[in-house]
């Protein structure tokens, strides 16, 4: 040992660290498989029909810039090839790059200089009146070490969505439904009484209810919960959405935490918001 100088020794420390931070990040991003139903926010389900939430999914995908390896609509299965950031025109104008839409591995002296992208997706019929969306993208930045602006010492690195992606999407299908007039009611399973009725907020007669639209807030602490309107999923908190004067009932969900649930009346062209801090389980 009389041999090393502190100098050595601290290079030899560094190397250590930075592999060790590698094989971790490296294990952090690998993706098991290409549709991953575990996290809440990478599926949705639409009171529609698949045959009208489809082609809704086709267009939108197609609209970003996406191109299609498969589109088997027998099967529900949609995968695209990859966009590099830099070379799209949407995706280049992002802020932050590939850490817009993703959580990138911890790497030891580097930046993101670019990201790529691409979706898998499964589109499925639940009922005739009912559709759930998974969508799973694949997400990978390229990372240059900090003093390399040429990008030549660079290499890809698999990243984990950080949701945003799938969020917006589905906030498209579920607009463009809307538009289409292809929203169904929610359906109602039957089933014996409950033993307790919970209390419900005062009734509205039906004149009240055809008087009009008003603007509706939805937030949470912590963010992210899915938004449950009278029992159809709308999208994450924090979200504004219009609805018809009436009552309602809203549920906050959110993995590890207790569901918020609340009952409500919107009177015509009002503004109304509703806000929860959610306890954990």
């Amino acid at each position: 040992m009389s041999g090393f100088s502190n100098g050595k020794l601290l290079a030899i420390f560094l190397a250590g660290c930075c592999l060790h931070d590698e094989v971790r990040a490296q294990d952090k991003g690998k993706i098991a498989r290409p549709v991953d139903t575990e996290r809440s926010f990478e599926r949705s389900t639409f009171q529609a029909n698949q045959h009208r939430v489809w082609p809704l999914v086709v267009k939108i995908l197609s609209d970003h810039g996406f191109e299609f390896l498969i589109k088997d609509k027998s099967l529900g299965r949609i995968e695209t090839t990859y966009i590099v950031f830099s070379r799209h025109p949407e995706f280049s104008k992002l802020s932050n790059s590939v850490k817009s839409l993703a959580r990138t591995p911890r790497l030891f002296l580097r930046k993101w200089l670019d990201g790529r992208i691409k979706i898998f997706a499964q589109v499925r019929g639940l009922s005739q009146n009912s559709t759930e969306v998974v969508l799973r993208p694949d997400i990978y930045g390229f990372a240059s070490t900090l003093t390399d602006d040429s990008g030549i010492t660079g290499e890809w690195r698999q990243c984990t969505s950080n949701g945003k992606f799938e969020f917006e999407l589905f906030n498209e299908v579920a607009t463009g439904l809307r538009k289409e007039g292809a929203m169904n009611p929610p359906e109602v399973i039957q089933g014996p009484p409950p033993e307790a009725v919970a209390p419900v907020a005062p009734p509205i007669s039906e004149a009240t209810s055809r008087q009009g639209f008003s603007s509706l807030v939805l937030s949470s602490v912590p963010e992210g919960a899915e938004i449950l309107l009278d029992n159809q999923l709308v999208g994450m908190t924090p979200s504004r959405l219009t609805v018809a004067a009436g009552s309602h009932k809203v549920v906050f969900r959110k993995k590890g935490f207790k569901d918020y649930e609340r009952q409500f009346v919107v009177l015509k062209s009002s503004d109304l918001t509703v806000s929860a801090e959610m306890e954990t389980k």
